[in-house]
């Protein structure tokens, strides 16, 4: 038995405002991975979803994991600011989420892709969190049973992974034993430009492009569990 869960990482609001009401009257529960410093502000030159949007996820049956406080680079600051910095950025969210939204994250997201891939900080994610996820370029799956909730590893979905690529992800994985994490970030009818990058964003995927997936999804019959409930599932005991 394979299963699934979809993520959207960073919190946009482009991403919230084309697929909550979608995901909500499917009855498909996904993983919102929020850096809570930006709740209501700009990522990337990007709005982030306000304290309602989250809410609303929430008392829909969406999972909201912590994606640090800042979007910080977790080794960089580990080199730099030392051990404490980095306790801060992983402890700041379960504060921020609890005080203003009765929310407690089990769940943790690094940011940057694989640059987080690093032992040590998966130990001191350990220390607030149930689980915690990098995210890979490639297609990467998780065998199940989970044996380390803290060295799971989700898919990048970019700019350049077309429909008959997402849908044979799915395909490739249905007859085996496995987890896939498919991370989505941007979902909307147009890209945009980073702060940090003159060029079309790279992990943008058209609203099309995940509506026509969402419908392979379904009609595939693969189970759909948040990160919280596949780790409450799938670890080895």
């Amino acid at each position: 038995m394979s299963i699934l869960t979809i993520t959207f990482d960073d919190g946009y609001k482009d991403t919230y405002s084309n697929t909550a009401e979608h995901l909500i009257n499917r009855g498909v529960k996904a993983t919102f991975a929020i850096p809570s410093d930006h709740i209501s502000g700009i990522l990337e030159n990007r709005p982030v979803m306000d304290k309602n949007d989250i809410l609303y996820l929430q008392s829909n049956g969406h999972e909201i994991a912590a994606h640090t406080g800042s979007h910080v680079n977790l080794l960089s600051l580990f080199n730099t600011g030392g051990k404490q910095a980095v306790l801060d950025q992983l402890s700041s969210p379960k504060v921020v989420f609890q005080n203003s939204l009765g929310i407690t994250p089990v769940s943790f997201v690094f940011p940057f892709i694989e640059r987080n891939n690093n032992a040590e900080l998966r130990g001191l994610a350990s220390e607030h969190y149930r689980s915690s996820r990098i995210t890979s370029d490639t297609f990467s799956v998780n065998p199940l049973p989970v044996n380390d909730p803290f060295s799971i590893t989700g898919t990048a979905i970019t700019t350049s992974t077309d429909l008959p690529t997402l849908n044979g992800y799915i395909d490739s994985i249905l007859d085996k034993n496995v987890w896939l994490i498919e991370v989505f970030h941007l979902v909307s009818a147009k890209n945009t430009k980073s702060a940090h990058r003159d060029a079309p964003y790279g992990f943008f995927t058209h609203i099309d492009i995940f509506m026509a997936h969402l419908d392979h999804i379904q009609n595939s019959g693969i189970t759909l569990l948040t990160q919280k409930d596949a780790i409450a599932s799938f670890t080895a005991r």
